[in-house]
């Protein structure tokens, strides 16, 4: 009989279940797009949808597996700052009632210094206790299903699908951590914030551990899926912490590159860093609660991979298989030398260096040669750009000698992976895991089983999977550092030209 782990993936672009044995090797795997856990109504997770969803990709996880088996847990990761509201019967809420000039009031007369040495996040004036309290008193009522509801738990996305299974709330540390409503020195909810907001602390929920018993799979749930009467469900934790998790990233010797729509870049510590007075370093970081308790994460982020899936639907207008075959034709390139074309990766905005969400990207110096594969490393090569100044800034916080370890979608890319190694100019770690984010979430629900004696051991568990290092080449190692440097004079010298012009900086 095979000891097996279920891990679910909730993320913007896509949701996946993934079954794991002990060690940590995929077992089976079935994925869709998020589109079909969003509501109609509101294009947000749905009510329905989003279990069902869930529930659908665990049947189609399961039927996958042909030996006889017992599944230990399961545990769910999900995008960290999603909030689902529900009320006192279960249902989804949507919060209603005017709170921007309360909560405008409120971060006017706070440092951002002060907001971020307590929460580890920048002022939101969209935050969710102004919501909340708004809602409260606003006693809207006879205006659609629920709405003017009385809140009874706010939950992250995560913790409402552990809530649909089983029918016991929860709420974990790191995604609860991730709403900027966190006061990291006391580690409770900020008070001072839900006073000002007039919303209620105890609707927030006792805040636990990942890795914490829910509760089992609700039997009617059982009964009309593959999921196992008895099953039970974990708390699991923010996904790209889960990531982190499972490529062993758990102090500040390891950086670990999440390279997913978004690209992450995060060290670990003891205790949550602090801007001290008199910092004017223009780089945002965000502060974390990690999923192993009583670490920290330092992370730096950027619009990612994103950016190449815009390349291909609004640019090639590929499908998947010819969206694979461009990927296969860059593994079959040899690159003995950096891209003629140059991409600067502010598609989206930039927030690295700095935030300027006004910020515009662009291709440089096309010619003729210049062809769908051409494009498609010019990008990847501007986006590991972009990764050298997130490490930068991570090597002020990291230990002296590191390691880097990279995984996500853009680690599947042996031509991404050495491109990186030659533009950061270090070895770039990829382990052997395949999807680390539910992998991640599985080994949560080992630990809380038992499967594994704590944390640490589920961690060493998987790092005996092993990895392959890509090493940087010397030579264009040298030629990338020049283009680097060249990339960014190139940008200011642009977005001065634009500016004399009334044109939107680039």
């Amino acid at each position: 009989m095979r000891d097996l782990l279920i891990g679910i993936d909730i993320g913007s672009t896509n949701i996946r279940c993934a079954v794991y044995d002990t060690a940590g090797r995929l077992v089976s795997l079935a994925s869709c797009g998020s589109e079909r856990a969003m509501s109609k109504e509101t294009w947000g997770f749905g009510e329905d949808e989003l279990p069902d969803t869930v529930i659908g990709l665990c049947n189609e996880a399961i039927a996958q597996i042909e030996d006889t088996y017992h599944i230990h847990g399961m545990a769910v990761a999900c995008i960290g700052c999603g909030a689902m509201v529900i009320g006192h019967d279960g249902k989804l809420i949507h919060l209603k009632g005017d709170y921007k000039a309360q909560a405008r009031a409120f971060f006017d007369a706070i440092s951002l210094r002060e907001v971020f040495n307590i929460t580890g996040y920048p002022p939101n004036h969209d935050n969710l206790a102004f919501r909340m309290g708004a809602h409260t008193g606003a006693e809207i009522f006879g205006m659609g299903a629920h709405i003017g509801a009385e809140i009874a738990a706010v939950l992250s996305i995560a913790d409402y699908v552990a809530f649909r299974l089983t029918g016991e709330k929860s709420r974990e540390y790191s995604t609860a951590c991730s709403m900027g409503l966190w006061d990291n020195r006391n580690r409770e909810w900020w008070k001072d914030l839900f006073n000002a907001a007039g919303a209620d602390t105890t609707k927030m929920g006792e805040v636990v551990n990942s890795g914490t018993l829910v509760g089992e799979v609700l039997p009617y749930i059982s009964d009309t899926s593959r999921i196992p009467r008895g099953t039970k469900v974990y708390t699991g934790g923010h996904d790209y912490l889960c990531s982190s998790f499972a490529a062993n990233g758990h102090n500040n010797q390891v950086i670990v590159n999440i390279v997913g729509t978004y690209e992450i870049m995060a060290s670990f510590h003891d205790k949550p860093w602090q801007r001290e007075p008199g910092n004017t370093d223009p780089i945002r970081p965000l502060v974390d609660n990690h999923v192993l308790p009583g670490k920290y994460s330092y992370q730096i982020e950027v619009y990612g991979a994103g950016q190449t899936e815009w390349l291909r639907n609004k640019v090639f207008a590929a499908d998947a298989a010819q969206w694979g075959d461009c990927f296969a034709q860059l593994e079959q390139r040899d690159f003995t030398a950096p891209s003629t074309e140059l991409f600067i990766p502010h598609l989206f905005g930039q927030i690295v260096p700095s935030v300027n969400m006004d910020a515009k990207g662009a291709y440089l110096f096309l010619t003729d040669k210049t062809d769908r594969i051409s494009l498609l490393m010019a990008t990847i090569e501007g986006l590991c750009y972009k990764s050298r100044e997130m490490l930068d800034a991570q090597r002020k916080v990291a230990a002296l000698d590191f390691t880097l370890k990279m995984v996500g979608g853009g680690s599947k890319s042996r031509a991404w992976v050495q491109a990186k190694a030659d533009i950061l100019n270090i070895p770039v770690h990829v382990p052997n895991i395949k999807e680390a984010t539910a992998l991640g979430a599985a080994m949560l629900a080992g630990v809380g089983a038992g499967v594994y004696s704590d944390y640490i051991e589920a961690m060493q568990a998987i790092a005996r999977l092993g990895e392959e290092v890509f090493e940087p080449r010397k030579v264009i190692a040298e030629q990338y550092e020049e283009i680097y440097h060249y990339q960014y004079l190139t940008c200011a010298l642009l977005g001065d030209k634009l500016r004399k012009h009334k044109i939107t900086n680039i």
